[in-house]
């Protein structure tokens, strides 16, 4: 960086705000903390005394990690533009927005200050598993027939307590958009799906006791199953069953070949790696610390063209829009120990 540090101001100082501090650290950044509760950065300070607090001598050349709720980004890009005279990049978590008056400021404040360059944070654009997938995809001129996509984790406590939760959204606002940059990443268009099956069910009485589940279509017939699971429970083939830490792709093609990959965490594995299996036929192992790879791509500006389209507000906010859609056309199901069938337009057709 030429002897200038690289200075990064963490916008938000709870779970997500913490981890991605320590990422700006071991990228050599130097990391300076604000929340509107002192009280969390008092918090964060203590982690590390590599970590400031933020003042007014620190507001030249800054990148700024939003890391405030969702429904906080609006108001905390405001925020940094009547605070900040020249930041140098802005970065938000995903999803950009929960809801229409928040898209709305969002998109006029980002069309009034269009100097600064503003990326959106979602790390699985830059999964080494998904590379490699797609790789092999482009050089044995594969098409795809079918995705399949679970992305679950039992997040009650986490939820209970204020965190990983979308008031807007529900599950859909926390997993599904990464399983939309998967889609994306892997060339599906997402203005080009239809919808056939869109169920979020609930554990009987417990309205954040959720999940969702997705089969989708797009021009080419390329069938897309999503499962996004956030309680105790999952829906699998129309019974309930334990939640237990999910986080897979398949992906099948027209030369009969199914590649696996499993996302970190995986069991038995240290963290940060993610398992890659073609046919069944052993395993590859890789290194797949996205966020970290993410931020140090944008620390160094290494970001291709579409790795930019991918990034960017824009394509953040239409993922917002279609999961929006989603969100508004869903069919609810609440969940008790019986079984809920269900056929392929998301019509209930009986209870065993």
């Amino acid at each position: 960086m030429q002897g200038r540090p690289y200075k990064v101001l963490m916008l938000g100082c709870g779970t997500i705000g913490q981890i991605k501090a320590g990422l700006w650290l071991s990228l050599g950044a130097d990391v300076y903390l604000y929340d509107t509760s002192s009280s969390q950065v008092d918090r964060l300070l203590t982690t590390d005394k590599r970590l400031q607090r933020f003042g007014q001598q620190q507001l030249d050349n800054l990148t700024i990690d939003i890391s405030t709720p969702s429904d906080q980004h609006a108001s905390s890009i405001s925020w940094i533009y009547q605070n900040i005279k020249s930041p140098s990049t802005i970065l938000v978590e995903k999803p950009i927005c929960t809801n229409a008056d928040d898209r709305a400021v969002i998109k006029r404040l980002l069309n009034k200050h269009k100097g600064v360059t503003v990326y959106v944070n979602e790390s699985y654009f830059w999964s080494s598993a998904l590379d490699m997938i797609s790789d092999w995809l482009h050089t044995n001129d594969e098409k795809i027939i079918s995705i399949k996509i679970n992305l679950s984790k039992n997040r009650l406590a986490d939820t209970r307590a204020g965190r990983f939760f979308d008031r807007e959204l529900e599950s859909y606002g926390i997993e599904i958009p990464h399983a939309i940059a998967i889609l994306q990443k892997l060339g599906i268009d997402i203005d080009e799906l239809s919808v056939s099956k869109n169920i979020m069910y609930r554990g009987g009485d417990d309205s954040i006791n959720q999940g969702v589940h997705l089969i989708l279509s797009d021009m080419s017939d390329r069938i897309i199953k999503i499962d996004s699971f956030l309680g105790d429970f999952m829906v699998h083939e129309d019974e309930k069953i334990q939640n237990s830490l999910t986080r897979w792709l398949i992906v099948e093609t027209n030369k009969q070949n199914r590649y696996r990959v499993s996302f970190d965490p995986v069991a038995g594995e240290q963290r940060f790696r993610s398992i890659v299996v073609v046919n069944d036929n052993g395993m590859i192992t890789l290194d797949d610390n996205h966020l970290r790879r993410h931020l140090e791509q944008v620390q160094f500006a290494k970001l291709s063209t579409t790795m930019r389209q991918y990034l960017s507000p824009a394509n953040s906010i239409a993922i917002y829009d279609f999961l929006e859609r989603l969100y508004a056309s869903k069919i609810g199901d609440n969940v008790s120990d019986k079984v809920i069938q269900h056929d392929w337009a998301g019509e209930r057709t009986g209870v065993t």
